[in-house]
């Protein structure tokens, strides 16, 4: 849990979604992992255009990504690591 930079009212949780090699991509509000939809009933989704269909992320390096679970305060596009 921290608290974000853009925003002093609210608190974040992030989980690990990938890690060193992993290909993820979204597609149509369902975030792929290795090629494999995550059933992820949990997560708030924003209509944001740029989340409808994304090219994959691929071989991440040595970061993991983290991923918060409200998409519309923290997208993935803007979570490429953690606090």
């Amino acid at each position: 849990m921290f608290d974000p930079p853009h925003e002093t009212e609210i608190k974040l949780v992030k989980r690990l979604i990938g890690m060193p090699g992993d290909t993820l991509e979204m597609k149509n509000q369902v975030l792929f992992l290795n090629g494999e939809g995550l059933d992820e009933p949990y997560v708030k989704h924003t209509n944001r255009q740029d989340e409808v269909g994304m090219p994959p992320w691929m071989e991440w390096q040595p970061d993991y990504l983290l991923a918060g679970v409200d998409r519309s305060i923290m997208p993935l596009p803007e979570i490429t690591g953690g606090p």
